[in-house]
């Protein structure tokens, strides 16, 4: 399949010790929601790893499937496949980008870490504009950009 015309996400968070990168799954409401497979590789994998790990996110991608009886069970799932034994644990201090697949073009939004309380928690774009690569570039091309739109996180 082209990848002209489809869209595809995946998140990334970022440690000082490793990437976790994971694929999305659509929710027939619109919104999406971290999914497994998770791909937990090391901070100092080569851009080559780092892209490779991006596609293979992309390519677990899931849209208009049933949801699942709860989304709670699909959280816990998400959670225990990370490694991480809480949600704090995941997100604090962590970096995020949005990964997206859309018309041929990857698209690695920054994102600003807001905290696990108040108005601004989670995580949210802030302003910074997204690095944008072709679909069709190499996988170290991929990784080097998608660590570097991980330098622009807040």
């Amino acid at each position: 399949m082209s990848t002209a015309n489809r869209k595809r996400m995946a998140g990334v968070y970022q440690h000082p010790t490793e990437l976790v990168l994971h694929a999305q799954r659509r929710a027939r409401a619109g919104f999406y929601i971290a999914w497994p497979p998770v791909f937990r590789i090391p901070a100092t994998s080569a851009a080559e790893e780092v892209g490779n790990a991006v596609r293979r996110a992309l390519d677990a991608y899931q849209d208009d499937l049933p949801d699942p009886p709860s989304w709670q069970d699909v959280r816990a799932q998400f959670l225990r496949a990370t490694g991480y034994k809480s949600w704090k644990a995941l997100e604090t201090r962590a970096k995020s980008c949005w990964i997206e697949d859309v018309d041929g073009s990857i698209s690695l939004t920054p994102l600003r870490n807001g905290g696990s309380r108040g108005d601004n928690a989670g995580f949210q774009p802030f302003g910074k504009e997204s690095v944008v690569v072709p679909a069709t570039c190499a996988d170290d091309e991929l990784g080097k950009a998608l660590l570097h739109a991980l330098s622009l996180c807040e």
